[in-house]
């Protein structure tokens, strides 16, 4: 196989494929790519649970397939100059990567040991502009959990709610949910891994045209232009994350950053046992904290705020700063309950299509 590529198409290729590739494998064939040169120049790459194919245009001087290190082969061609020419050879069993003056030998392992996903079944797509698919996913994906042994909340549920497509990810502590209006004719819906939901964010980032989609019984397929994408789904059954939406609420209406800045400043004297106070009186919202058992600081800030509706209640401030960090525009309002023990939402002022839960703690 002998090839001559440019360097930016290569890299872009590389790019896509390497979000497949695990940073420590203990099989030696995963850290590999396969490239296969025919009518262009073919790129999968697979960690068992995900596959990315992608192709990018070269020269084909001679046809071929070799399986070469990708994390290696991606740092190599990055580091060359911008408009260069790489050129690729693979003999007895050695890719040869040369460009300008530069020259680089990497060992390639047998093509017949890359591992290879079956035959995908004909399955109904349903088309999503890249930048709402990133949307859906990029909102929900930082309520997922990291708890292995609640796998089932390890990734983002992507179904329904009166046919139109929903994403909620939660980690028990708070919860997104984010709509949207894109009608879908599939009635459970599915769980797709933090990391496979990552690496969709990165494609359709990278993506102008529709994303297809398709969902089998445990996988998932996407289609980003010349990329496409197949990835393992969560079995198990996502909980009932409706129950925990509060009802009877009242409202207030806060300016956003002021209050994300206050509950930063605020954050500076709480140690990891302890949580922040939010109390709300009188149009005022004052953001307060302590300490905990093992400091006497404290810090206090108050802040305007539109609604006349009574609130004291704790929360752990990493958990709504980072639904803060979440929501658009320059308001953020909070619906809550009279009962400081019940869960509080917050929605951005302007919009009705993304919901964000979280649950209280005891100050």
């Amino acid at each position: 196989m002998q090839i001559s590529v440019d360097k930016k198409d290569l890299v872009n290729a590389l790019a896509k494929a390497s979000g497949a590739i695990e940073a420590k494998v203990t099989i030696p064939i995963l850290s590999c790519i396969k490239i296969v040169a025919d009518d262009a120049l073919h790129i999968t790459s697979t960690n068992l649970d995900i596959e990315v194919i992608t192709k990018c245009q070269a020269e084909i001087i001679e046809t071929g397939t070799a399986c070469i290190p990708g994390k290696a082969l991606e740092q190599i061609a990055k580091r060359m100059p911008d408009g260069s020419q790489i050129s690729i050879s693979v003999n007895n069993d050695i890719a040869e990567i040369k460009c300008g003056r530069s020259s680089f030998n990497l060992v390639c392992l047998p093509i017949d040991e890359f591992p290879e996903f079956e035959k995908r079944t004909e399955l109904s797509m349903l088309g999503i502009a890249p930048h709402e698919l990133t949307r859906l996913l990029d909102k929900a994906i930082f309520a997922t959990s990291s708890d292995e042994t609640k796998y089932y909340l390890c990734g983002v549920f992507f179904h329904p709610i009166d046919g139109k497509l929903t994403t909620v990810a939660t980690n028990g502590h708070m919860l997104a949910r984010i709509k949207s209006d894109l009608s879908v004719d599939f009635e459970n819906g599915v769980i797709i891994p933090t990391a496979l939901c990552r690496l969709i964010i990165k494609l359709s980032g990278l993506s102008q045209d529709v994303v297809n989609i398709g969902i089998s019984e445990n996988q998932l397929f996407a289609e980003f232009e010349d990329t496409k994408l197949r990835g393992k789904l969560i079995d198990g059954s996502y909980p009932n994350y409706e129950r925990v939406l509060p009802k009877n609420l009242h409202d207030l209406t806060i300016n956003k950053v002021e209050f994300s800045e206050a509950i930063s400043r605020v954050s500076i004297v709480v140690d990891k046992s302890s949580g922040i106070k939010i109390a709300a009186s009188d149009s005022i919202i004052t953001v307060s904290a302590s300490g905990g058992t093992t400091s006497q600081d404290t810090a206090e800030e108050k802040l305007d705020c539109l609604g006349d509706s009574s609130l004291d209640i704790g929360f752990n401030y990493r958990y709504i700063s980072e639904i803060l960090a979440n929501i658009d525009g320059d308001k953020v309002t909070m619906h809550h309950n009279s009962d400081d023990s019940q869960p509080v939402t917050f929605q951005p002022s302007s919009a009705d299509n993304e919901l964000y839960v979280l649950m209280p703690m005891r100050v």
